[in-house]
């Protein structure tokens, strides 16, 4: 068995790394950020991060995760 994959774009490594730097902090009193906007940064963080568990919550407890599970294991 074989797979086929595209070739790769050529700016690719490009824009994972400037993904990567974006996801890297250094310490927040280092980049001139109130306490309120931190504050304000990490509760939208925590709210998305809760809605994507609760959205993962509801697939798997629902009939839909059940049925594609079983149908995996044919």
């Amino acid at each position: 068995m074989a797979f086929m994959l595209e070739k790769q774009p050529v700016t690719y490594s490009e824009n994972i790394r400037a993904q990567q730097e974006h996801t890297l902090k250094s310490k927040p009193w280092q980049k001139g950020q109130s306490p309120d906007q931190l504050l304000s940064v990490l509760e939208r963080d925590f709210d998305r991060l809760d809605g994507k568990i609760r959205n993962m919550e509801a697939y798997v407890t629902s009939d839909t995760y059940r049925v594609n599970r079983e149908f995996s294991k044919l």
